[in-house]
């Protein structure tokens, strides 16, 4: 029996496509990004409106180029539709339950085995769901409370990564920075992997700042070359006013601290961020806070979120709502600014080495992602192939 995944979302959804397809490689399914398939298994995403709306569109489109194919929906969202054959909501038992509904005698038939993937980085799960409260967030609501990954089944994973020649992997979950298993924390879990794993590089998903603020050990992991000096420090606003009525545990004044104590101690680390514009209340001088606020924090990019309204969080129930008008416009400026910092992160990189893992060839040119995830271009004068390779190089000036 051939499957076909597609995920939609975060690096957690991604993390766990992964161990579902080794999981069901090992039963004797076989694993195919193309046609022909008998399943498709469809990863949702619940993050926002349009999220969820992809989410509809990549099942009813499949559906329609293969009227046959049994269709399995799990993720985050809810929604019911008819091309769906079977819905599965808990995902610790998703194998279990997917030869439930799909297995039988005959497939032990089929040899397992994946069909055209090659891959440079792997996302791996460390935990899931979450505890706090943050208003505006359906998340939480779809995962449920925090709960965490026994380190020696993460040990495990990372070192079939390096067995299967892949240099960097990505530790995900929901909120990383609640990771807690017995007496281990998320900085006691790195240690722990860099002390028993060879992988080339370590890098780091979406993390709270409260936890990189509360935690003064954290920033001296990154000492380790092999640990990437590349945070997505989850921002949301700028202005006090707004953090606190979103829920988040910590200030403005609180999170710049920490990208200056960072650009202090590694001056080429990379920040990367998620903005909200257009929560409940924002008036345009809040937006305006936000906007000088990231300009202080030279973030290398900017993922940009329009508020969107979701049931059954506190959120949705506050006073006012921001027009989809203003909130595009908002998102507009904001995009403008992100650009302007981009190019100023590009211009502070140029003549400085770094090490980067190429991923695939784009014309005459290699691209891949520099240790602190700066996206490079680089122009290799010998035919020799370059994927899946990690160099240090000089980067140009313009």
């Amino acid at each position: 029996m051939k499957i076909l995944f597609k995920t939609l979302g975060c690096r957690l959804n991604q993390a766990e496509e992964d161990l579902y397809k080794e999981e069901l490689s090992k039963k004797g399914f076989i694993i195919v990004n193309r046609k022909p398939f008998d399943v498709a298994v469809i990863n949702t995403c619940a993050v926002t409106h349009k999220a969820e709306r992809e989410s509809r569109q990549a099942i009813r489109q499949l559906k329609k180029q293969c009227p046959k194919t049994k269709i399995i929906m799990t993720g985050c969202s809810n929604f019911k539709l008819p091309e769906v054959d079977y819905y599965i909501k808990d995902k610790e038992k998703f194998v279990e339950k997917f030869l439930h509904h799909i297995s039988s005698p005959s497939t032990r038939m089929w040899r397992g085995g994946e069909e055209g993937v090659r891959k440079t980085r792997a996302n791996i799960k460390i935990q899931t769901g979450c505890d706090n409260h943050c208003t505006y967030c359906y998340t939480r609501i779809a995962r449920g409370k925090s709960r965490s990954i026994n380190p020696k089944n993460i040990i495990q994973q990372i070192k079939n990564k390096e067995k299967q020649h892949i240099k960097e992997v990505v530790l995900t979950g929901v909120n990383i920075g609640q990771y807690k298993y017995q007496k281990l924390n998320l900085t006691a879990l790195i240690r722990k992997i860099l002390q028993e794993t060879k992988i080339p590089r370590i890098r780091l998903s979406s993390i709270n700042p409260e936890y990189v603020y509360q935690n003064k050990k954290f920033k001296d992991l990154f000492e380790n070359n092999r640990l990437c000096q590349h945070l997505h420090l989850s921002l949301q606003f700028g202005s006090n006013k707004i953090l606190k009525a979103m829920n988040r545990h910590y200030t403005a004044e609180q999170y710049l601290k920490i990208i200056k104590d960072y650009y202090k101690s590694y001056p080429l680390f990379g920040f990367t961020t998620d903005v909200i514009v257009g929560f409940p209340g924002e008036t345009e001088k809040d937006f305006i806070k936000t906007c000088n606020f990231v300009k202080k924090c030279g973030f290398l990019k900017i993922h940009i979120f329009r508020y969107s309204t979701r049931t059954g969080t506190a959120a949705a129930k506050m006073a006012g709502q921001i027009s989809d008008e203003e909130k595009n416009s908002r998102a507009k400026i904001l995009q403008e600014i992100n650009k302007h910092l981009q190019e100023k992160f590009k211009k502070k990189m140029q003549g400085k080495k770094i090490n980067v893992l190429f991923e695939s060839k784009r014309g005459n040119q290699w691209f891949g992602y520099a240790n602190n995830y700066l996206p490079v271009l680089y122009q290799y004068q010998c035919a020799e192939n370059l994927e899946n390779q990690l160099l240090t190089i000089k980067l140009a000036k313009n």
